[in-house]
Order: C-alpha cells, then structure tokens, then sequence
C-alpha cells in the first residue's frame, strides 16, 4: 500500500518526500487530471494526498472518486493558503444521499 502526494506547493512534495511518500508538484490543470489519471492506474496507491489548490483543479473528479470508488482514500492537505471554508465532508454526504445538512 502506497500513498502519493499532488501538490501545486513544492515545500509539501519535498517534506513528503523525506517522509518517504513520493509525489508530483502541479502546475496546472492539466498536468493535475494527466497525474490523477496515472494515480488510478496505480494499484499500489491506496492514498491520495491532494493539496487544497489541486483539490479546487480536480473537484469534480475526486468527488466522484469519493462517491463511487474504493480506492484511493482523497486527503486533501493545507498548504500555506489554508483550507477552503467550505466542508467538504458535508459535500460528499450532500452529493451522494441528496440531502441538505
């Protein structure tokens, strides 16, 4: 079991790095959904830690991991900008059963 790293912030893919979990440093959009692809491919990748700058690239995509995938687990981290506000496990239960919390 592995877990992987797509981060825009390149002090999270080097600190991740010495931790033993390699990674990917995402420019843009692009290059974000090419990764992801790859990601999935990946039997070993159990755990995607995505950065909250890449989390906002790829929304749609890693919701519908979320919802109708086992695997890989999503983790979005922070990086220096923060957090987004919103919550994104109320999200997900919005998104998949329909209701409104």
């Amino acid at each position: 079991m592995k877990t992987y790293i797509l981060s825009d912030h390149e002090d999270a893919i080097i600190g991740m790095r010495l931790a033993g979990v390699e990674g990917l440093l995402i420019n843009n959009k692009e290059e974000a959904e090419k990764a992801l692809e790859q990601v999935l491919q990946n039997q070993e990748i159990q755990i995607l830690m995505v950065s909250d700058n890449v989390n906002a690239l790829l929304e749609e995509k890693l919701l519908d991991i979320k919802i109708n995938k086992t695997r890989p687990l999503i983790v979005e981290i922070s990086t220096k900008n923060g957090l987004k506000k919103s919550d994104h496990m109320t999200n997900i239960i919005k998104e998949s059963i329909g209701l409104r919390i």
